[in-house]
């Protein structure tokens, strides 16, 4: 948890590695969505687009548009991370 908690964004492809951030509030998480409760949990929260498949041809794209947002506006993806974890 300590890890987690001093990083700036997480690209995992498992559940602990979104899900910890996520409790942590961690700014965004991409997750593998061929991953079921990958998915189910992005779904869950209401982000499915926080997720890619890892063998998705425009993952890299994805993934620079990630970052791009978040170092754009980080207190809206800070606001969307707790309004996510309140629902």
């Amino acid at each position: 948890m300590d890890f987690y908690a001093r990083t700036d964004v997480v690209i995992g492809m498992r559940g602990h590695a979104q899900m910890i951030p996520f409790g942590l509030r961690r700014p965004h998480i991409l997750a593998d969505q061929s991953q079921q409760a990958d998915l189910l949990l992005l779904e869950d929260i209401g982000h499915p687009e926080w997720g890619a498949e890892v063998d998705d041809p425009k993952l890299e794209d994805k993934i620079l548009s990630f970052l791009a947002k978040l170092g754009g506006d980080r207190s809206a993806i800070h606001a969307e991370l707790a309004e996510a974890q309140e629902a």
